[in-house]
């Protein structure tokens, strides 16, 4: 199995009331990003790992995985698009066509475990694509512009989508490309393939991996790291 990972990290994060981007947030002492990165390049499977950066900081994320990772060879670095789906285009744009599976986790998830990232891997190599998903755990309910109930959906069918997502090379490739000519904008990559009509598999996520959005998420992430390392 030779497989890529594609992290698109270059959200400025306006809800994070910084003037920085979202990805070199501090979280104990390090960025964001390489609490990101530690399990990811922790994978011998990957033989290079794609990082999407914000316009105009090239240097400073090369000065993290400089830092952070000083004897890494496989990172490379990209220009961000505009948005988190133009990011990964360009990303797949560097990956190599010998390569089997392509797997794509938002550098702004700084909780996942390499156990998570393995067995999503699994699956995708198995099925052709997997995300990691978990059960809803409140009620959702569809409003209308008034703010009244119009509908309320069965929660023992939905999941909480979460990255990291897998696919083969020429699947996720032919889904951008299409999505691309559609000038159809996604939620997220498996939305793309679900598109093309092919199955996406579902594997078990975890509630911490959680995607950081606003400041109250810092908190929650340092506590978790914490325990992480009692």
């Amino acid at each position: 199995m030779r497989a890529v990972a594609i992290i698109p990290a270059a959200g400025r994060g306006e809800r994070m009331r910084s003037d920085r981007p979202k990805v070199l947030t501090p979280i104990r002492g390090r960025p964001l990003l390489a609490w990101t990165l530690e399990p990811i390049l922790g994978i011998d499977a990957f033989l290079e790992v794609f990082i999407a950066y914000p316009p105009g900081e090239e240097h400073v994320i090369g000065q993290v995985i400089g830092q952070d990772f000083p004897d890494e060879l496989r990172v490379r670095l990209v220009h961000g698009g505009q948005t988190r789906q133009e990011s990964v285009a360009n990303c797949l744009a560097r990956v190599p066509a010998d390569i089997d599976l392509v797997a794509i986790h938002d550098g702004a998830r700084p909780l996942l475990t390499k156990q998570l990232l393995l067995n999503v891997l699994e699956c995708a190599n198995e099925t052709g694509a997997a995300i990691a998903a978990v059960p809803c755990k409140d009620s959702i309910k569809i409003c209308n512009e008034e703010g009244t109930v119009t509908a309320t959906l069965d929660r023992e069918k939905l999941k909480l989508v979460q990255t990291p997502q897998c696919f083969r090379r020429e699947l996720i490739v032919a889904a951008h490309e299409k999505a691309e000519r559609d000038g159809y904008l996604g939620t997220d990559d498996s939305v793309l393939v679900e598109r093309m009509g092919a199955t996406v598999h579902v594997v078990m996520g975890s509630y911490e991996n959680i995607k950081v959005t606003t400041p109250g998420d810092i908190i929650l992430c340092e506590e978790v790291l914490r325990r992480r390392r009692l």
